[in-house]
């Protein structure tokens, strides 16, 4: 695969607890910025206590998720299939996590 290629799987969206924030993860994209460790983009989505979070969204070594439990959103594979603009996926999900709390 290169650099800007189409993508050719579909969306993993999960959602997972860390030090009190909820966030959110497309497990099938991991990329290693500066480093030979793969790393995952995550998103923060609300802190379980209820107060406003200002969290930024940040590049997570995939080992440190490996031992949290990710939790699986139930999306409609037309709307996280490859061929799926990446940010409508990710309002998607973002959608699914935040109206739902998984967590």
């Amino acid at each position: 695969m290169s650099l800007n290629a189409k993508r050719e799987i579909p969306f993993d969206f999960r959602v997972f607890e860390m030090e009190g924030t909820v966030w959110l993860v497309d497990w099938s994209e991991r990329t290693y910025p500066c480093s030979t460790r793969p790393h995952n983009f995550c998103e923060p989505l609300y802190d379980l206590d209820g107060e406003d979070y200002d969290h930024d969204p940040a590049y997570l070594l995939s080992s440190e998720l490996d031992g949290l439990e990710l939790i699986e959103l139930d999306l409609d594979p037309d709307d996280v299939g490859a061929d799926t603009d990446e940010q409508e996926a990710w309002d998607t999900a973002r959608e699914e996590a935040q109206g739902n709390h998984r967590i």
